[in-house]
């Protein structure tokens, strides 16, 4: 499952890299990245980001 997180901040970034979390950019000149995942991992990365799960 490919997720797509909008609008991701330069400290978000930071936490993707810090806890090694699989992601990359959706394209090179936006502010979005996908996760690739299952549901589970997903809202892992979420949490970790401090975003809402409840867009699953």
């Amino acid at each position: 499952m490919e997720f797509i997180i909008t609008d991701v901040t330069d400290k978000e970034i930071d936490i993707l890299e810090r806890e090694d979390f699989d992601w990359y950019p959706d394209t090179l000149d936006s502010r979005d990245v996908v996760i690739d995942g299952n549901r589970k991992y997903v809202k892992r990365v979420l949490k970790a980001l401090g975003r809402n799960c409840s867009e699953i």
